[in-house]
């Protein structure tokens, strides 16, 4: 006889979940799938590796004249290339389901601007701009 426990089937909306990691570059959050990120560094620890680092806001290409990172941290990027992104302290990890992640609106597509931003995640009210770190250009 089988257990309950055994026959039971899956929801597919429970299967369908995504773990990001958050941070914030002059206000505008940003996510990246932690899928993309091997560790997070102390500024310090990738400079002694020689690791080479891209600052947040020029891979994202935001132009706000000066970045201050005030607690800077290092996400080491699963990539081809090994490099990790400068961002200012990541600020949570969260699990998201897929109805809460949005692509881009098609008008962005078109224009066809050159940017690692894919999709949006809807989180706590906030909008979370999702970053591909596969194409972050160096």
């Amino acid at each position: 006889m089988m257990r309950a426990q055994e026959s039971q089937i899956l929801d597919p909306a429970e299967s369908e979940i995504f773990t990001y990691l958050l941070f914030s570059v002059t206000g505008i959050r940003f996510g990246v799938d932690t899928q993309q990120v091997s560790a997070i560094l102390e500024r310090q620890e990738a400079e002694d590796v020689a690791l080479p680092c891209i600052a947040a806001d020029a891979a994202l290409s935001i132009e706000q004249g000066v970045v201050a990172y005030h607690q800077p941290k290092v996400l080491l990027i699963r990539h081809a290339d090994r490099f990790g992104l400068l961002v200012d302290s990541p600020e949570e990890i969260v699990d998201v389901t897929i109805d809460a992640l949005r692509p881009l609106p098609e008008l962005w597509r078109t224009a066809r601007i050159e940017t690692p931003i894919w999709g949006v995640l809807l989180y706590r009210g906030d909008i979370v701009l999702l970053i591909d770190s596969h194409k972050i250009t160096r």
